[in-house]
């Protein structure tokens, strides 16, 4: 929906409404448990769980998923994959080893939806490869 104010001085302005899909900020994500939250909401949480660079690597995970309009932008990403079924469970891995597993927040969406109509998704699960670095893993 578009509302239009028209100024005394006559030029029309133009706003988008919040809550018609005008101005919206990005997919909204949920966590299946607050323990699952906590650990990527926080950043103690975090590298206590997947040390510094996992710990980056979830952050930017999770941030660029929430940054895109809906799933389907996830292409545009050059370093990011999709896998899964836009109906059910899909994990959502970056190249640096990071693995998101989610599901459609909204079960009236994800019945044989696409993913350009998925805005909403729930963290059920996150995983971070251990990577060998110089003989050690990190």
């Amino acid at each position: 929906m578009r509302a239009e104010n028209l100024y005394p001085n006559g030029n029309t302005v133009f706003m988008y409404l919040q809550g018609y899909g005008f101005l919206r900020h990005g997919v909204d994500i949920c966590f299946a448990t607050r323990s699952l939250q906590r650990h990527c909401n926080e950043e103690a949480a975090l590298v206590a769980k997947w040390g510094p660079t996992g710990a980056a690597s979830v952050s930017r995970t999770l941030q660029e998923l929430a940054a895109l309009d809906h799933l389907a932008d996830v292409a545009a990403l050059p370093h990011v994959r999709l896998t899964g079924d836009p109906s059910g469970v899909m994990v959502i891995g970056s190249s640096d080893g990071c693995q998101v597993t989610l599901e459609p927040a909204d079960e009236g969406t994800a019945s044989g939806s696409a993913l350009d109509q998925i805005r909403e998704v729930v963290v059920v699960g996150v995983a971070v490869a251990r990577v060998q670095v110089g003989g050690s893993s990190e």
